[in-house]
Parts: C-alpha cells; sequence; structure tokens
C-alpha cells in the first residue's frame, strides 16, 4: 500500500469517528427532546450514514459487481445492523415497532424494486431515473411540514441538532471524497469502513436515541440509500450523455447503464424481509429478542464481510 493511499484512510477514519462522535454526543441524545425528531430519523441522519457509501456510484462502470455493491447494498447491511442493535436494546415488553405501516411498506417496496432489478439483471437509464424520484419521493413524505405554532423553540439540545448536523454531512462528504479516491486493493478497507460507519451509528442511535428511533433510521437507511444508490448509478451515466446531445444533437443515447443486479438478490430479499423482521422482534420475549436481535447483526456483518472480501 503506497503512502498516499494510507494516507486517505487515516482520513476516512478520522471523519468517522469526528462524525459519529457530533451524532453521539449532540444529534441522538436530542431526539428524545426535539420537536421534530421524526425530521433527523426519517430523513437526515439516514442520508448521513449512507452518504459516503453512495460516492462511490461513481466508480461502477458496466456492471456492478464489485465495488458496485457498496451503494446498492451497503445501505441494506447498515439497515440490518442498525435493527439488530435496536432489538438488542429493546427493553419491557411493548408491542409497538416504532413505526407506522406505510413506512414498513416503503422498505418492503424497495426490497421489492432490488429484486426486480435482480430478475431484469440490467439497468437502464429510464429506470434507473424512475428509481431515483422515487427516492426523491420518499424523502419528501418523510419530511413532517413546519410546526405553525408561533411558540419559539425550547433551548437546548433540542435546538442544537441541527447545527451539528451539518458537521456530520461534511464529515460524511468527506468520507466519500476520501474512498472515492482510494483505488486498487484498499477500496476493500474503505468499504469496510464505510459500513462499519453506518452500522455504528444505528447502534448509537439504538443507545442513546431510544431502539424505536434506530429502528426508523435503519430501515429508512437500506430503501432510501438503496435507491438513490441505483438512481445514482444511472444520473451519472444519463449527465455526460445529455449534454453530449446538446452540445452534437446527431449524437446517439445507450440507454443500458450496468448489469449483473442478479447478483444482488439475497440483499433484495433481506431488505423486503426487514419490515417482517421488525415487527417480529417486538412480539418476542426479552431473551429471544436479545437472541433475534445478535443473529442479525451476525447476518448483516457476513454479508457485508463476504461482499467486501470479493471486491
Amino acid at each position: 500500500m503506497d503512502r498516499p493511499t494510507l494516507l486517505l484512510l487515516i482520513v476516512q477514519a478520522a471523519l468517522a469517528v469526528t462524525g459519529l462522535g457530533l451524532l453521539n454526543r449532540q444529534v441522538f441524545p436530542s431526539m428524545r427532546l426535539g420537536r421534530q425528531p421524526e425530521l433527523m430519523a426519517d430523513v437526515w441522519v439516514p442520508l448521513a450514514v449512507v452518504l459516503p457509501m453512495l460516492f462511490l456510484a461513481g466508480r461502477v462502470d458496466m456492471t456492478v459487481r464489485g465495488v458496485g455493491w457498496v451503494p446498492v447494498g451497503g445501505p441494506v447491511c447498515a439497515g440490518i445492523l442498525a435493527l439488530g442493535a435496536a432489538t438488542m436494546a429493546a427493553r419491557g415488553a411493548s408491542k409497538e415497532v416504532g413505526v407506522d405501516h406505510r413506512a414498513l411498506a416503503c422498505w418492503a417496496g424497495a426490497g421489492l424494486v432490488l429484486l426486480m432489478l435482480g430478475a431484469a439483471h440490467d439497468l437502464t437509464v429510464w429506470t434507473g431515473q424512475c428509481v431515483f424520484a422515487l427516492a426523491a419521493v420518499l424523502l419528501w413524505m418523510n419530511t413532517p411540514p413546519l410546526p405553525h405554532s408561533a411558540r419559539p423553540a425550547p433551548a437546548g439540545r433540542s435546538t442544537a441538532a441541527g447545527p451539528w448536523m451539518a458537521g456530520v454531512f461534511l464529515c460524511a462528504v468527506g468520507q466519500g471524497v476520501a474512498g472515492l479516491l482510494i483505488t486498487g486493493s484498499a477500496s476493500a478497507i474503505s468499504a469496510a469502513m464505510m459500513v462499519g460507519y453506518a452500522a455504528a451509528a444505528g447502534a448509537g442511535a439504538a443507545a442513546l436515541g431510544g431502539p424505536a428511533w434506530a429502528v426508523r433510521i435503519g430501515g429508512w437507511s437500506a430503501a432510501i440509500g438503496m435507491l438513490l444508490g441505483v438512481g445514482l448509478i444511472s444520473l451519472l451515466r444519463l449527465a455526460p450523455q445529455a449534454l453530449a446531445v446538446a452540445v452534437f444533437p446527431q449524437a446517439r443515447m445507450r440507454v443500458e447503464v450496468a448489469h449483473s443486479f442478479g447478483a444482488y438478490a439475497l440483499e433484495g430479499m433481506l431488505l423486503l424481509l426487514l419490515p417482517a423482521a421488525a415487527m417480529a422482534a417486538v412480539r418476542l420475549p426479552q431473551r429471544s429478542r436479545w437472541l433475534f436481535g445478535a443473529g442479525m447483526i451476525v447476518l448483516g456483518a457476513a454479508v457485508a464481510g463476504w461482499r467486501v472480501a470479493y471486491m
């Protein structure tokens, strides 16, 4: 490993630790007190934890095998690990999963999209843009309306999360840029750090924010992250072609974007079953729930480790 690559890995690791520190010290504790914690759990935190992985969509050529797993399957493994951590952290005998059925249906729908892509095996420009639009619609649906009350927000931690999230996003962007610049065998190390960062964020949310918020963060990270990853792969192929057509009208568009999506049928099935796992976990007794959560963590880590090892 040469010196520039080692330096990039160190920078990525430092940014990951900094981002996790901001999340654990400033963002997750404030979710218990904030006026709109659902905005953090359903939009901003999921985007922040999968953002480094999405940068590697720029490394995808004509196949999603290898490094292409990171923006497609990486968010799914991150969601499984977050759900496992939330299940292990849950206490009591509550039968509420912590999210409504609309969210569970959206997560399962995202898994169905990945399974359909696997059946088609190939991604076209039009399919990719539909997937990207679907991710944008989910983000819009998850954004709550501004409160109509004229009363100022309470002081303290409830107002501190927003500014600190900007720092988390900057760290996530830095991680993504570093990972994009890392090539060769070190790409696997970089990808493992990205998935580990997302998994640690899910565990921190379960311990500091509460298991219910960790379930929401994990589920939306998996669904929206995967949809954005597929959409970005298509968008990065469409943008230069659209520019070429605008400059040279006689230029031809290539509708094929990438193939080999059938290799990720396992991730599609896991995402499809993620809502069922979330509902089943809350109905288990405490000891069985802990074992179920540990099993999910082992499963998510095993799938991620297997994929990263063959990048």
